[in-house]
């Protein structure tokens, strides 16, 4: 994980994983927002259900979604959110807000989960953007971006 940019509003983060997908905590269980950009076209549905679980339980708040089929990952967040509690009734204090970006270019992505992701009481001071499998040239074009909002 490396610090790729600050705002007035928030430290911008970047990681990945490629398979066998695995997500670290990355905030020492301070609430934050993750942009989870999926580029693995061919990710298995137990493979997203368990990053997804592992996203919700290390502190995300809000999870903005983009890349290959990321509507599925707004579900998949929403479901992982809603298993928090035996009984699917999680206390409002954890809720996990959650959207999904598609055919959205990466400046307008980029814009929304730094500027628009507050909600509520909820203030959060760092995005950490991920990436389901690298892809060398949508990272170079986040930190391009970056740099410009930066």
């Amino acid at each position: 994980m490396k610090l790729i940019g600050r705002t007035k509003e928030k430290e911008v983060w970047f990681s990945s994983s490629n398979a066998p997908y695995n997500f670290q905590n990355p905030f020492d269980g301070e609430e934050y927002v993750c942009l989870i950009f999926n580029n693995d076209k061919e990710i298995s549905t137990d493979d997203q259900k368990k990053l997804s679980k592992q996203i919700v339980m290390s502190g995300c708040r809000y999870a903005v979604c983009a890349g290959h089929d990321c509507s599925s990952w707004d579900d998949s967040i929403d479901y992982a959110y809603l298993e928090t509690d035996e009984n699917y009734n999680p206390p409002d204090s954890t809720f996990v807000m959650t959207s999904w970006h598609e055919d959205e270019s990466v400046e307008e992505i980029l814009n929304y989960a730094i500027h628009t992701t507050n909600f509520a009481e909820n203030r959060f001071s760092k995005l950490l953007i991920f990436f389901v499998k690298e892809n060398q040239m949508l990272e170079r074009n986040i930190l391009k971006e970056i740099k410009n909002i930066c």
